[in-house]
């Protein structure tokens, strides 16, 4: 079973590499492979996220990476998600954003589920996550001093549980999309969104969770029981509408 993590990152490269720590740091099951799938804006971030992608595949975890070089493309999440459920050969995509990460047992607690109760779901399938606070989440994270970046952060999931936040169960699509790849072609024309109607509107104007809700509706959402996930908390740019990592 190979299970491909497709996210969207924009100036968030320093969480970017504690989510694919968290990746790297798995008790993999034996069967279950997990790589990721990173769209990116070229030469976007400090670091790049080229230079972030090269030390993880440096390290044993598979980075693919999808480039951009135009933002009024880019800024679309729908459509995004779109060319990463083409250019997949995995056989379920997990779409989240580059800010959460995952404790140790998460993929073996999500192997089990997949070959058991939730083999061969064709529906979008989630889970729980604790949303950490924000001043103790920027004093470890952006703390660059402690961490070289790009770097593979010791004890990555470790660290971020320990800081304090919330736990939220309410969907989002920057959390976890879970989808069987060969069904969502089947059934869905192997898209995350079918069509522009419902596309996001631009960062520009606000970004808008359409094609998320599209997603979820059309597929039917599904709660998986999984080890909670973490979402590292960070800054919202208001004016622009978009989510950016305040770069120190």
């Amino acid at each position: 079973m190979k299970v491909e993590i497709a996210v969207q990152t924009h100036n968030f490269q320093r969480r970017l590499c504690w989510m694919l720590a968290s990746l790297l740091q798995q008790d993999m099951p034996r069967g279950m492979s997990v790589s990721a799938a990173v769209a990116c804006m070229r030469g976007n971030g400090e670091p790049g996220t080229e230079a972030v992608a090269e030390v993880f595949n440096a390290a044993g975890l598979p980075v693919k990476l999808q480039l951009y070089d135009d933002l009024e493309v880019f800024q679309y999440r729908g459509l995004v998600r779109n060319r990463q459920a083409a250019e997949t050969d995995a056989d379920w995509i997990l779409f989240a954003d580059s800010d959460m990460c995952y404790p140790v047992d998460f993929c073996r607690a999500m192997h089990k589920q997949l070959r058991g109760p939730f083999k061969d779901s064709p529906h979008c399938l989630h889970s729980q996550r604790y949303s950490t606070e924000l001043a103790p989440t920027e004093a470890l994270v952006d703390d660059t001093a402690a961490w070289a970046y790009p770097c593979v952060v010791p004890a990555a999931c470790d660290r971020i549980a320990a800081l304090p936040g919330k736990l939220k169960t309410n969907i989002g699509a920057g959390y976890m999309h879970l989808a069987n790849v060969a069904l969502l072609r089947a059934d869905h024309q192997g898209k995350y969104q079918l069509s522009a109607r419902g596309r996001d509107r631009s960062w520009r104007k606000g970004q808008k969770a359409r094609s998320d809700i599209q997603f979820r509706r059309r597929l039917g959402a599904r709660a998986m029981p999984l080890p909670v996930q973490y979402h590292i908390q960070h800054r919202r740019d208001s004016e622009a509408g978009c989510h950016l990592e305040i770069q120190r």
